[in-house]
């Protein structure tokens, strides 16, 4: 039987930032703190001020995707009701429903900047024509060469 659980560092100096985390390992604060910290806690611990609390634990099997779900919705928690700065740069679970939704509005916003870029491409191309003073055949070549 393994036990994971979802933690938090509070930034006491000024109690609004906060970084959510989730681990199965006991002593995770330690990786924390250690020099080599390249994650989003660091700016709260080199502070000095600041607590650890365990927010939720589970007992028994819980699947990765299961504990991320847990750490989100922590994150999602201390932003509306107790109205803290999550620190972390990056949501821990996105659902499938959201990914397509992003999924779309890429791809309407692309449609958009490839026509916008059409239109100015095209107008370049005829506009060039035009002030070339040159008639548009093909590889610029006159119709008296043909005959």
């Amino acid at each position: 039987m393994s036990i994971a659980y979802t933690y938090v560092i509070i930034d006491d100096s000024n109690g609004e930032d906060v970084y959510v985390g989730s681990s199965r390992e006991n002593n995770r604060l330690y990786f924390h703190e250690r020099p080599e910290n390249t994650t989003s806690s660091k700016q709260i611990i080199e502070n000095g001020e600041y607590r650890f609390e365990i927010y939720e634990t589970f007992k028994g099997n819980i699947s990765d995707i299961d504990l991320r779900k847990q750490e989100q919705k922590c994150m999602n928690r201390m932003r509306k009701v107790y109205k803290m700065n999550v620190v972390n740069p990056k949501n821990a679970y996105t659902s499938e429903y959201h990914k397509k939704l992003k999924q779309q509005k890429n791809r309407r916003e692309n449609k958009d900047r490839k026509r916008a870029y059409d239109y100015q491409r095209n107008h370049w191309m005829y506009s060039w024509g035009e002030k070339t003073y040159e008639p548009l055949t093909m590889f610029h070549i006159k119709d008296d060469v043909f005959q």
